[in-house]
């Protein structure tokens, strides 16, 4: 057992310096090379019909629920598409509302977020109030997996969609489902950018022999120890 203790220790202490000074300290504040989401602008869209690519082999959209709006097309990748597929070609006498996570306002815009110009994630949920004249649509929510709220007659699920975009082709999708309502969306454009800051950069470098040789230096400290934790 304090063998077993004193390797894990040994394995934490090795490169831990020099992991620290790339890494920007403990808090990983101090970093000489960092990337991060830069918000580039906003912008409009509409979803105006959903369509389902066919199942074919070696189809990049194949079994993919695609949102079709006026300047872009979503397509969401296809474990995904199929939980939201159900609920939307499930019928109900009334629309649903789409509302935010956790709190529950309305959300007049769908929120989706665009990353690097070519894939999305949008996270929104979906309220249903069952009325007395629908004696069955309870049963249909659950089926569907939507959860009662605190009020019987209140049924939400929530969705994070994940896919990718695309430019809005000139040809027409193979089945279309018009909507009835169209969904507004707005779109946050982001993108990663690394940042680097020369002087960090330059202390990192000068620093890095200096750490490597407290690396080695608490290894060869351990490693003693080690040969006797063998000897007891």
């Amino acid at each position: 057992m304090i063998k077993r203790i004193i390797l894990i220790l040994l394995l934490c202490m090795h490169a831990a310096c020099t992991s620290v000074i790339w890494n920007g300290g403990i808090y990983d504040a101090d970093r000489a090379i960092d990337t991060e989401n830069i918000t580039q602008h906003t912008e409009n869209d509409m979803i105006v019909g959903v369509s389902v690519v066919t199942e074919t082999p070696n189809e990049p959209l194949s079994g993919r629920l695609v949102l079709q709006g006026v300047r872009y097309w979503y397509a969401v990748r296809a474990d995904v598409s199929r939980d939201l597929t159900y609920v939307l070609q499930t019928k109900l006498p009334r629309q649903y509302r789409i509302v935010a996570p956790y709190s529950g306002d309305v959300l007049r815009q769908l929120p989706v977020v665009v990353q690097d110009k070519y894939q999305f994630n949008s996270d929104f949920c979906l309220d249903y109030r069952v009325r007395a004249n629908e004696p069955n649509s309870a049963q249909t929510l659950r089926a569907m997996g939507f959860q009662q709220q605190i009020a019987d007659t209140h049924w939400r699920k929530c969705f994070a969609l994940v896919g990718d975009v695309y430019a809005k082709p000139d040809y027409a999708a193979q089945k279309v489902q018009v909507l009835t309502q169209r969904i507004p969306v707005a779109l946050t454009m982001k993108s990663m950018q690394t940042k680097v800051q020369p002087e960090k950069l330059a202390r990192n470098v000068l620093l890095t022999p200096l750490g490597l040789a407290i690396d080695v230096m608490g290894g060869a400290i351990m490693l003693p120890i080690l040969i006797i934790g063998d000897l007891l």
